[in-house]
């Protein structure tokens, strides 16, 4: 953790950690953002890996790096207030390109409570890094 004080008084999180695969995937719908307005573009996909602060999923098409997302949880429904959270792709994994990792931008704490309970409960053990 490092900082800066004073006018800025600025925190720089810790390091990320490490995603951990789920044993069963989370379906996610995702808008692609144009500016600050959600765009046309609706992509389906599940969430294969899950960190503190980014996503793996698996979409139906390949989207560019560093595209902003619109996110909600395809399986949750309204069970969950805040069902909105967004991210930006920031790496594509597979060679036919439709698995991508999404790091969080904005996501509300029900959200984060509900990925940390799937996170502890739901990740393979024996790929589970435990601090």
């Amino acid at each position: 953790m490092g900082g800066i004080a004073g006018d800025y008084n600025l925190i720089l999180e810790g390091k990320d950690s490490a995603l951990v695969t789920l044993t069963r995937q989370i379906p996610i719908r995702c808008t692609v953002l144009e500016g600050k307005h959600v765009g046309k573009k609706r992509l389906q996909g599940n969430a294969i890996r899950l960190s503190i602060k980014s996503v793996e999923i698996v979409l139906d098409d390949r989207i560019e790096l560093l595209t902003n997302l619109k996110m909600d949880l395809g399986d949750v429904g309204d069970g969950l207030p805040g069902n909105d959270f967004y991210g930006k792709v920031i790496k594509r994994l597979s060679k036919d390109g439709y698995i991508h990792v999404i790091r969080f931008t904005s996501i509300p704490p029900e959200i984060v409570a509900y990925f940390h309970a799937i996170r502890k409960y739901a990740a393979r053990p024996s790929l589970q890094k435990y601090s």
